[in-house]
């Protein structure tokens, strides 16, 4: 019973926290970052910077600074708020622009080397010759937002590249799905103004918060079973395998998974706080725990337990390394890295981890040899250099 309460739990765990947006992989990411740094630094060249608005890029760029300085009147300056809905005829430009560089760091990045530096944009987009396309962002399953810029008149004559109202009227709903709760905004207002790794200042503090939460129910539940795992006397040994270590750094792991899901990362936190790495890592304890706790079960049950003991340690330390091989491999694909390079890596690596695992691979090989020829067996009488006695 003890048994299928653990199993369940830990089932439950594993099916949590799965997500189905196309988000960019870490590759892309740092791809992307690689990218634009050079854009930038051409652009810091030819001074872009004074003439915001003539083009796509100088455009992005003047909203990706006002946005670094969390300067939103300026960053107001580049939304279209034209010929918007009724219901957002009082909308504050201000108050859109910041919710959309919310809503947008969530989902995606500006691959600042994508954009036209021309004051006619891109013209072989397949869009009209007065936008460009910046991304789009779901809404759900079956709908996507596109991110517009638009060149509109400025009121003086001449023409400015803006955020356009065709993406401005989505901002209200956009945010009913992915904006913050009404608290939350508070609690950043009364906090310190800082940022750590593109956290905000409430996402560290709820970051800790859940950290503290995840460690706490982690040994709370190792604390219960272990209770109830001294009442078992089947399963007793087999089980503290499993839940004195590797089972509480799972929950602890999956948790941490969950709650920073939760936490409206931009996809830069993302990188570096790696959801998907924690996720890995939790797998990573399960299998490690499973593969204690089978080994731990057999030996148990075995009637030979002396003869399989010899064989099941060194089996059990090449099952992990295995385990952990594949399931780095697994991450890194999920990365955006090729398989195929890695697996090429992993062939010289290959060679090292032999190396290294020589004396293991002995011992498992040895075990078996002996198991399977049996040369001495209980109760012979035998010499094995200087020791001489009766095999017991």
């Amino acid at each position: 019973m003890l048994l299928r309460i653990v199993l369940l739990l830990i089932s439950c765990l594993v099916t949590l926290g799965a997500h189905g947006e196309d988000a960019p992989t870490v590759r892309e990411v740092l791809e992307t970052d690689s990218r634009s740094e050079q854009v930038l630094e051409q652009a810091k060249a030819e001074n872009l910077a004074s003439q915001p608005g003539r083009t796509p890029l100088s455009t992005a760029l003047a909203l990706r600074a006002a946005g670094d300085s969390q300067d939103w009147a300026t960053a107001g300056a580049f939304i279209d708020t034209r010929y918007l809905p009724e219901d957002m005829a009082t909308a504050d430009a201000e108050e859109l622009i910041r919710k959309l560089a919310v809503i947008w760091s969530q989902h995606r990045i500006i691959d600042f080397s994508s954009l036209s530096n021309q004051p006619e944009g891109h013209l072989d987009d397949g869009l009209p010759s007065y936008r460009d396309l910046l991304g789009t962002i779901p809404l759900n399953r079956d709908e996507s937002i596109p991110i517009y810029l638009q060149r509109v008149p400025d009121g003086e004559g001449g023409r400015i590249w803006k955020i356009s109202n065709a993406t401005a009227r989505y901002i209200p709903e956009l945010w009913q799905v992915y904006g913050y709760n009404p608290l939350i905004i508070r609690l950043e207002d009364h906090l310190p103004d800082f940022n750590f790794l593109y956290l905000q200042n409430w996402q560290v503090v709820g970051l800790l918060c859940i950290v503290l939460a995840a460690a706490l129910v982690a040994y709370g539940l190792r604390w219960l079973l272990l209770i109830a795992i001294e009442r078992s006397e089947r399963y007793r040994e087999s089980m503290h395998r499993l839940v004195a270590v590797p089972m509480p750094w799972f929950v602890f792991f999956k948790l941490l998974q969950l709650g920073v899901a939760d936490l409206g990362l931009s996809i830069k936190a993302r990188v570096y706080l790696n959801e998907s790495a924690l996720g890995y890592i939790a797998t990573t304890f399960l299998v490690l725990a499973a593969i204690e706790f089978l080994t731990a079960l057999f030996l148990g049950r075995t009637a030979n337990q002396q003869y399989w003991s010899g064989i099941i340690r060194p089996v059990r330390t090449i099952l992990k390394i295995l385990a952990i091989i594949v399931i780095s491999v697994l991450w890194l694909t999920e990365s955006g890295y090729d398989i195929n390079t890695i697996l090429a890596g992993l062939g010289i690596g290959s060679l090292a981890l032999a190396l290294a695992a020589q004396k293991t691979l002995e011992n498992m090989i040895g075990a078996i040899t002996l198991y399977i020829a049996q040369p001495i067996k209980p109760g012979d009488f035998c010499k094995v250099g200087n020791i001489t006695g009766i095999i017991e």
